[in-house]
């Protein structure tokens, strides 16, 4: 159901969360949303509605085969003319095509983004949050990422996390091991490229050589995602050999 209301808050969003079965199927719950012209309300009144990967159009994929590695938006459709329900559809985020709306739907509004790995199975995720902003968190297994060797100091290196994260990401929680060559050497990430020497320098891990045992530094943390092109960069903050995994757990996005 859509209708045309003036007085409740731009853009807004509540309920619509959303998780996956870890294969071919997303599950979304009741909500509502303004369209994305601010103009209709979309209503979805049901709980556990399920899109399905393998399926085109209306409840499915809105054109063409499921693409491995990526990341799916989720929308929700509606019918000003209020002759169709509201419905769900997926739109891959790197398409250059906008979204094709099925048969008589003309107005949506992005709701979410699930994953899908390299085996062409969704990541299972647990959401949190009803309303624009989102906290999108990978349950049982981390988005294996990079490793680094040989970081080289004083230099930052951009790293893309497209497609683990969706464009628009704002902050990335990063499951980060590090080990330098000695006592006191650091590895330094940023949202912000080529900032070395400028004081910008976030997000230290230091490592500490104890008794020639090498203790890594094994950090949980928040990090900030330069949304623009979803890249985060490192910079190894002493001479030696060093080397870093990341690994993504989950991320957060305002809709």
């Amino acid at each position: 159901m859509q209708q045309q209301i003036i007085n409740k808050p731009f853009l807004y969003i509540y309920g619509l969360g959303w998780y996956t079965d870890g294969a071919n199927q997303v599950f979304v719950n009741s909500g509502q949303c303004r369209d994305s012209t601010n103009s209709y309300d979309i209503v979805m009144p049901n709980n556990n509605v399920v899109i399905n990967t393998l399926n085109s159009g209306l409840y499915g994929i809105d054109s063409g085969d499921l693409q491995v590695s990526s990341v799916y938006e989720i929308y929700a459709l509606g019918d000003t003319t209020n002759n169709n329900p509201s419905g769900l559809i997926l739109h891959l985020q790197s398409s250059p095509a906008p979204l094709r709306y099925p048969d008589g739907y003309n107005v949506s509004r992005l709701i979410g983004y699930v994953n899908v790995n390299a085996s062409g199975n969704l990541m299972f995720i647990q959401v949190q949050g009803s309303g624009n902003d989102r906290t999108v968190m990978f349950i049982g297994n981390t988005f294996d990422f990079v490793v680094f060797n040989d970081i080289p100091p004083g230099i930052f290196t951009p790293v893309n996390l497209y497609p683990k994260v969706p464009l628009g990401t704002q902050l990335a929680y990063f499951y980060t091991t590090y080990y330098g060559s000695g006592t006191g050497d650091s590895l330094s990430v940023s949202p912000y490229p080529n900032l070395a020497g400028t004081g910008r320098d976030l997000f230290i891990f230091v490592y500490y050589l104890i008794s020639s045992t090498q203790i890594p530094n094994v950090n949980w943390t928040w990090i900030p995602v330069n949304n623009s092109n979803t890249t985060v960069s490192i910079k190894g903050l002493s001479a030696g050999s060093q080397t870093a995994s990341l690994s993504i757990m989950g991320y957060k996005v305002s809709l």
